[in-house]
């Protein structure tokens, strides 16, 4: 039963959003069909910086942005349904081109 979600990350941090994690995981079967299954968030992350990479906090996009550059801000309630989301890191052998 699926159970996993990948994110491909290219920095240190890009953390997922909140709200739309949550729809995510509440559509895979292993969330419906069980209360006990955990769901596998896995982040793909270049060598170099899979050492030095941690545990992401979850965003929610800010209502009234106004004049600030940075569109989410971090959340403030998990939700009882991230509770079964365990975050893991993967790293994979590619490299990242900056222009």
């Amino acid at each position: 039963m699926p159970d996993t979600i990948f994110q491909v990350m290219t920095s240190i941090e890009h953390p997922p959003l909140r709200n739309e994690l949550i729809q995510i995981v509440e559509n895979m079967p292993a969330y419906r069909d069980s209360k006990k299954s955990k769901i596998r968030l896995y982040f793909v992350v270049p060598q170099q910086i899979f050492a030095t990479f941690e545990y992401q906090k979850y965003r929610v996009t800010k209502k009234n942005k106004g004049t600030d550059i940075d569109s989410t801000k971090l959340a403030k309630n998990k939700s009882k349904v991230l509770n079964r989301v365990e975050q893991w890191v993967l790293c994979i052998d590619y490299q990242i081109k900056h222009k």
